[in-house]
This record gives C-alpha cells, sequence and structure tokens, in this order.
C-alpha cells in the first residue's frame, strides 16, 4: 500500500514517453498503442521452420495427472486469498469483489470450471488479454526496451490458480522438477540459488581451482515457446486428458490488444509463448526448460532461475569440457525453438590464476565481464560485493529522499510513529534483499 502511494507520487502509472520510430517522434498515446501492438505481434508469430529437427526427448513416468476435482470449498478459499483489488480487465469482475464474495459466488465458479474443463472450452474473454508494455532497460523511446505484461480475466485467474496448484503438486511429487531450477517454486528463490551458487564458488577457490561462469540470456524466451512444442513435453512429463485439452485450448489462438492509459490499441492473435502475465505461464515455461540441466550432463553445475541461466565450471586441468557443454545448449536451443541472445550472455571468470579461456555461443565469443548482475545482486569476479554494498547504499539514499519529498513534517512524533515503518516496508526490504546469500 505504501509502496504504491509513493510509486503513485513519485511518476504516473503506465506512463510511456515519446517514442522513436521509423525516425519520427510518436506522442499520441493510441498511435504508441497500434506500434506497440504490430511489435509485439510479430514476437508472437511463430517463425520455427517445420524444417527444425525438434531433439528427441523420451520420459519413462508412472503417473499422470488427466483430470482434477474442482469442490466449493477449495474454490471458495481461492477467492478469499485473492488480493483486495478495484483493477480489472474491460468487462470483467474485480478481485475485490470475487474476494468479498466468495461464500456466494464459489457454488458458481466451481460449477463454470468444472464444464470448463469437462468440455474443454474457454470463453473468449479468458483468452483475450490487454498487454501493458513494462520498460525494461536501455533507451525508454525505443520498443524493444519494452516487454509485454498481460492483464487477464480475474475468474480465469481463479481457474488457473487451482490448476496450476494441482500441476505443481503432480509434478514434485513424481521428483520430475529439475532440482537445479529455482524460479516460481516452493521453498525455492533467488536466494536459494544464490547460497548453493556462492558454497560452490568457494570451495572451488579453497580448491586452488579456476572457476569459470557462463551468463546465459534467452532472447524473450515466454514470448517465443513454440506451441506445439510444449504440449508436446506436456503430453511427455504426463499432463494428459482433460487437462492437456484445456491448456491446449488456452495456449492457441489468443487474442490481446495494447493499453497505455485510457487508450486502446485494436485486437492481434498471438501464435507463440506462454503469456506472460498470466498464472500457468511460469510454471508452463518450467516444463518446457526442464529436460536442459539433464541434457548438459554431469561435471559442471547449471543453474536455473525461469529462463535465466547460469553455468559454473570448476577445474584445475586446461580441457574443453565446458565448451563441448556451451555446444550441446547451442543445439538444444535450436532444436526447441529458442534464441539466444549472444550479446547479452557473458563469462564471469574467478581465481587468482584462472587462464581465461574463451567460450563460444554458436561463431559468438562471449564477453568477458569483471561485474555482473546475477538475479539482482552485483557479483564480482573477487567475490567482494563492494559494488553491491556502494549500489544499496546509493538507493538506500534516494528511497530515503523520495519519502521526505513526498511527506513534508516538522513533527518529530510522526516521524517516529510513520515515517519509520513507512521506511521499512519502502526500503529497508529492498537492501535486506539477498543479505542470507552474502553471509559467508
Amino acid at each position: 500500500m505504501i509502496n504504491n502511494f509513493i510509486k503513485n507520487s513519485i511518476k504516473s502509472k503506465q506512463n510511456i514517453p515519446v517514442l522513436l520510430y521509423n525516425n519520427k517522434y510518436i506522442f499520441d498515446d493510441n498511435e504508441k498503442c497500434e506500434i506497440f501492438g504490430n511489435y509485439f505481434s510479430e514476437i508472437f508469430i511463430n517463425n520455427f521452420g517445420t524444417n527444425n529437427k525438434k531433439p528427441e526427448f523420451t520420459l519413462n513416468i508412472k503417473n499422470t495427472l488427466e483430470d482434477i476435482d474442482f469442490d466449493i470449498i477449495t474454490v471458495a478459499n481461492t477467492l478469499k486469498n485473492l488480493p483486495n483489488k478495484n483493477s480489472t480487465t474491460q468487462n470483467d469482475i474485480s478481485y475485490k469483489i470475487l474476494k468479498n464474495c466468495h461464500d456466494i459466488l464459489a457454488p458458481t465458479l466451481c460449477e463454470l470450471f468444472r464444464n470448463s474443463l469437462d468440455s474443454g472450452d474457454i470463453p473468449d474473454k479468458w483468452k483475450n488479454s490487454i498487454i501493458i508494455p513494462i520498460y525494461k532497460n536501455g533507451n525508454r523511446a525505443c520498443i524493444q526496451n519494452y516487454r509485454p505484461i498481460s492483464l487477464t480475466s480475474t475468474t480465469c485467474r481463479v481457474f488457473e490458480k487451482i490448476l496450476a496448484s494441482e500441476i505443481l503438486k503432480f509434478l514434485l511429487e513424481n521428483d520430475l522438477i529439475s532440482k537445479h531450477q529455482f524460479g516460481f517454486l516452493p521453498k525455492r528463490s533467488t536466494t536459494t540459488q544464490m547460497i548453493l551458487t556462492l558454497t560452490k564458488w568457494y570451495e572451488g577457490l579453497i580448491n586452488n581451482q579456476n572457476i569459470d561462469i557462463i551468463y546465459v540470456d534467452f532472447q524473450k524466451a515466454f514470448d517465443k515457446v513454440p506451441i506445439n512444442y510444449l504440449l508436446e513435453k506436456l503430453y511427455t512429463y504426463g499432463i494428459r486428458g482433460k487437462i492437456h485439452k484445456w491448456i491446449t485450448n488456452f495456449l492457441q489462438n489468443r487474442t490481446f490488444s495494447v493499453g497505455i492509459k485510457d487508450e486502446k490499441s485494436k485486437t492481434f492473435t498471438t501464435h507463440s509463448g506462454v503469456p506472460q502475465g498470466t498464472i500457468l505461464a511460469p510454471l508452463l515455461f518450467t516444463i518446457y526448460i526442464n529436460d536442459l540441466p539433464t541434457r548438459l550432463g554431469p561435471n559442471i553445475s547449471p543453474s536455473l532461475y525461469a529462463d535465466d541461466l547460469k553455468i559454473t565450471y570448476s577445474y584445475k586441468t586446461n580441457d574443453s569440457l565446458l565448451q563441448e557443454k556451451l555446444n550441446i545448449l547451442t543445439e538444444w536451443a535450436k532444436g526447441w525453438g529458442l534464441n539466444i541472445a549472444l550479446n547479452k550472455s557473458f563469462t564471469l571468470y574467478i581465481g587468482s590464476k584462472n587462464p581465461k579461456k574463451s567460450y563460444k555461443l554458436e561463431d559468438h565469443h562471449l564477453q568477458e565481464m569483471s561485474i555482473i548482475r546475477d538475479l539482482g545482486i552485483l557479483v564480482d569476479n573477487n567475490l567482494s560485493f563492494n559494488k553491491h554494498i556502494k549500489t544499496i547504499s546509493r538507493n538506500a539514499f534516494l528511497r530515503c529522499h523520495q519519502l521526505l519529498r513526498i511527506i513534508h513534517t516538522y513533527n518529530p512524533k510522526f516521524g517516529a510513529i510513520y515515517l519509520k515503518p513507512m521506511y521499512f516496508q519502502y526500503s529497508n526490504t529492498h537492501h535486506l534483499y539477498g543479505t542470507l546469500s552474502k553471509k559467508f
């Protein structure tokens, strides 16, 4: 609540600055919507050719998940735990109404969900998204520096929550999720990944090993997933029957329009990807990339957080093993329709006598970095964290300054009662992020 208040006080919501497109400055929000709509629709077009040879992927599974139960208690509890928000997509019901009327709505929604899963039919509204362009980094005037986040039907999201919970439960109970994946999974996080990674690095230094880390970026990974390949993997992992049929309909022929402030673009159709902003998207992508660590094989340490991949190789003797693994990675990515962003993939070398061998992805020599942002933490090749500490100290000062600019008071009692808790909620949580992983 405090975060939202401060953010709204500092900058206007969903504000897209002047864009530079085809050497022309775009000021009008409606024109911006159409430009973003055309750009995102090109991303969602599946250019993955039919001549591409899909890698062989088989799995021996004992159990399958083909159907789930919808009971009134589960639906009611899911509604009850929704955030208390008024925001909604066009012609849909807000979370606040669903939450406050959970006892009344649960029986009706339970029947609706049951009918949808049994038939495989999905209301068109559930497959339509309003996409909000979210700035990533770089030049704000460049449309390539924005990612699409989908605002989807709230009632569909309730269905997705229940379905995703059952799918994840099935995968975990059958030990089908890779231990190298840390994204969007219970009891796993960025912090747990960093703790294990740093432990591996420090052990290597203690044993006088050289440590080479490859950071790999998949280009627009969520948006480029070939839907037919994803559906094949779901089936291989045991997601079949009614659930497989429903997810097939959920992913195919989705539509979207781009929204900026009060303006909205025409409707576009997507032909690839898992829709970012939906409940199912992170889980579906986790399943899609799940076999990669196994494919890379032993003797290296891959770590995934959703689509963020880093590969650690600790060694004493000079050999070509890591390059061989990178060649396997390249072939895997090509086979499964994912593009590696070569200009965003880097090498970090640790060890005072590290020979700093050159590595390639495809025919691109990876650039060496002396410091890199790893899951929000600035890591340098000396593992000193000095740059990270300076950065969070500077950010702490800026956040305090923002807080004091918005709230003017000379009353010391007000400061003691209100400003201190506001500081801890707005600022301190950012500074404490990942601190456990740096306590060695």
